[in-house]
């Protein structure tokens, strides 16, 4: 699909501009939410001097003078008021200023010498009805001060059809005037809220010609729209634009004839863009202006004040970093990056900094001149680069095609930050290595290797291989800095035998035991003469030796009998045969829960006698463990025993003793196979019938231990179930000794 890009970008916009246009909700509304269904008359708000009475109103009279007190009167069907000595008093139809002087009159003319202070007390209660789109719509009682909006928060507001601009109050069939609760909404304009009358009707109409206005206005919503005939009307009812607004590009979507959509485009900055007229219907878009800042360079990476900067003509890079002091600690001052745009499709060229010498030399070529809108990068010595470096390499091989070829190179080996980095249109060998932060320890300095991808005269890719002259390179030779082509890949070697201070720990017995760095080829038997040999109270026989490879081959092992175990286990409860079952489901979570030790077993009296040896020796590797424990007079019996325990050595009694003494077998012991472990982890394996009745007591060893394991047969004669309960028996064994002399 031709520019993809750009079609994936309008889809986007197009659906967050429905998103946007879907959120809008109609203006004002919300007004009336959350609002009483019922509505008690108010009776504690003051009386103003223009209500006007009606039967059911309630005067308080209070008079002082020649005589005193306190008299309510009602007001009557007849809108009369009965005073004692004095008669009825007509004030139906006056106001209450007109009322209190009317009463004051008649006092003073007929009781001389008494004053009197009149108060409205109890006000009357009315029925009115609102009618058409109310929230709920029927007849409710009011206060007698009640106005519009008093009698429309009665009903519970207006619903989303009903118009906000045009409500109605009807007095005997004619409108006596019409509410504009957009005048209260947004200038506070109350003259229209009248108060109303018994049987007065609130008529609500459906809503008029709405527009929709979105985008960069304080008040995005839908509004009705009554004397609001031209855009910057709409805009001043959105509450104006935002100071983000790009005025001079709104966007006018409507229905022509009817029929299909177009599109306007309107300057709102000028007057004509200002009087363009709005129709109902109208989605009114006032879009941002764009991030991009003009004139302006950004900072970004292992400085103390990333960010976008101000650009003048002429600008440096110095110029921009200021002193060495605005740079962060560990910075890499041999490489930084400047993503620069290439008129005129802007297209992404990457230009490669060494900051330590344009501080050397300001205003050389190495301080390079800045454009608007660069992007300068810089980065930590020794840190990956790669969330920053990738998204340039993405730009790069996007905009690659026939005419340009991928600016892009990699080092990898012994440098110290290996990847991909962008090519410059001159880059060397040097630049490169600049650019990976270095050489490392490891690194041979005597040569590296150069490969590259050329296409022959039939198109057909041929890789090629160069050899870089690393020492007169070093030294400073130019000659030897070759140029760098698209995609070539530079390997700096590791010097032979490079270890990483490989080492090993021994702990224990021994004169001086600790951690200790190793050489290539060393063995055990030359690192216990360093270590000044065994103390005096050493148990070699004992000696446990733990190795890293080992205990992953294992690891490796036991996963297999498991998986072989649960297929097993899978077929027995087909058969349902539970008790099968039951015991291959334990040894199966056993050897699950269980991690190998990953011991070797050594003599270590013949390695400490055979220094050097090419059999009878250990060569060591990297991580390897020696634990040599003090002398031991145990000896321990595990398994299918009444009382696992340990028993003291005394050189005299057979297996056979030392298994009486724990009680002897249980019923689920397999008393043929059982067998010794001894204290360097050599395993003997005899039939328990045959050792017993020879009653050989040189075969028990002090550290021995003796296992009886589980028999499987009995419920699975596979060799495999038995061989389970053996491994899990000695990784027990030698996991226990691990554990307690803290080497696991």
């Amino acid at each position: 699909v031709e520019n993809y890009d750009a079609l994936i970008s309008d889809c986007l916009a197009t659906r967050e501009y429905q998103a946007e246009v879907a959120e809008l909700e109609p203006f004002g509304y919300d007004l009336f939410s959350g609002v009483p269904t019922t509505f008690a008359p108010v009776t504690e708000i003051p009386v103003p001097q223009d209500y006007v009475l009606g039967p059911g109103d309630t005067i308080k009279v209070f008079t002082y003078g020649n005589e005193t007190g306190s008299n309510a009167y009602t007001v009557d069907r007849n809108g009369v008021i009965t005073v004692e000595k004095l008669g009825p008093i007509v004030v139906a139809g006056l106001d209450f200023s007109e009322a209190k002087q009317a009463i004051e009159d008649r006092y003073a003319t007929t009781m001389i010498g008494v004053k009197t202070n009149v108060t409205m007390g109890e006000l009357r209660s009315m029925r009115v009805f609102l009618l058409g789109e109310a929230a709920n719509p029927g007849s409710y009682t009011v206060s007698a001060l009640s106005t519009i909006t008093n009698a429309l928060f009665v009903s519970g507001g207006i619903n989303k059809i009903g118009s906000l601009r045009n409500v109605q109050l009807k007095r005997n069939g004619k409108t006596v005037t019409t509410l504009d609760l957009y005048d209260l909404l947004l200038r506070g304009d109350t003259r229209n809220d009248v108060r109303l009358q018994p049987g007065d009707v609130i008529f609500i109409p459906t809503v008029g010609d709405q527009i929709s206005v979105f985008g960069q206005v304080k008040r995005p919503a839908i509004y009705e729209i009554k004397r609001e005939h031209h855009l910057d009307q709409l805009i001043q009812l959105a509450g104006g634009v935002l100071p983000e607004a790009y005025a001079q590009n709104v966007s006018i979507t409507r229905f022509a004839n009817n029929s299909e959509k177009e599109i306007l485009n309107v300057d709102l900055a000028t007057r004509p863009g200002q009087q363009v007229k709005v129709k109902a219907g109208d989605f009114v878009e006032v879009s941002a202006v764009l991030d991009e800042i003009g004139n302006s360079v950004e900072l970004l990476g292992h400085v103390k004040r990333p960010g976008v900067k101000a650009y003048s003509k002429g600008m440096r890079l110095t110029d921009l970093l200021g002193s060495r002091a605005n740079l962060k600690n560990k910075i890499d001052l041999n490489y930084g990056l400047i993503r620069r745009l290439k008129p005129p499709a802007n297209d992404i060229e990457v230009l490669s900094l060494d900051l330590s010498q344009a501080y050397r030399a300001p205003g050389s070529n190495f301080d390079v001149v800045l454009k608007p809108e660069d992007k300068i990068f810089l980065f930590e010595k020794g840190v990956s680069r790669e969330s920053t470096i990738l998204p340039l390499l993405l730009e790069l091989e996007q905009q690659s095609g026939d005419k340009e070829k991928l600016q892009q190179v990699s080092v990898g080996g012994r440098i110290k930050v290996p990847g991909s980095y962008p090519m410059q249109n001159v880059m060397t060998v040097m630049d490169l290595v600049r650019a990976g932060g270095g050489l490392s320890d490891a690194a041979y300095r005597l040569e590296a290797e150069l490969s590259r991808d050329d296409l022959n005269e039939n198109y057909e890719l041929v890789k090629t291989h160069i050899n870089v002259d690393l020492e007169r390179l070093l030294a400073g030779d130019q000659s030897a800095n070759l140029q760098l082509q698209s995609r070539d890949r530079l390997v700096i070697k590791e010097v032979p035998n490079w270890r990483e201070n490989n080492a090993v720990e021994i702990l224990g017995e021994v004169q001086f035991p600790g951690e200790y760095t190793i050489k290539s080829g060393e063995t055990l038997g030359q690192l216990m003469q360093r270590v000044g040999g065994l103390s005096p109270n050493a148990f070699p026989q004992g000696a446990l030796f733990i190795r890293k490879s080992l205990q992953e081959k294992e690891n490796e092992y036991l996963q297999s009998l498991a998986n072989k175990l649960e297929k097993d286990i899978t077929l027995l409860s087909i058969e349902k045969n539970t008790e099968a079952v039951e015991l291959g489901a334990n040894l199966l979570s056993q050897l699950r829960e269980t991690d190998a030790v990953g011991r070797l077993v050594i003599d270590l009296n013949s390695v400490i006698a055979n220094v050097g040896h090419e059999y009878k020796d250990v060569i060591l590797q990297n991580d390897d463990k020696l634990y040599i424990p003090e002398k031991t007079q145990e000896v321990t019996v595990i398994g299918e025993v009444q009382f696992p325990t340990s028993h003291l050595y005394d050189g005299r009694s057979s297996r056979n003793v030392y298994l009486q003494r724990s009680g002897g077998f249980t019923a689920k012991a397999d008393a043929k196979r059982v067998y010794v472990v001894r204290a360097d982890g050599r395993v003997v394996n005899r039939e328990y019938s045959s050792w017993f009745s020879q009653g050989d007591y040189a075969d028990i060893n002090p550290g021995d231990t003796i296992v009886v394991p589980l028999n499987a047969d009995r419920v699975r004669p596979l060799t495999l179930w038995t061989n389970v309960t053996q491994i899990l028996s000695q990784i027990g064994i030698f996991a226990a000794s691990a554990k307690t002399v803290g080497i696991l």
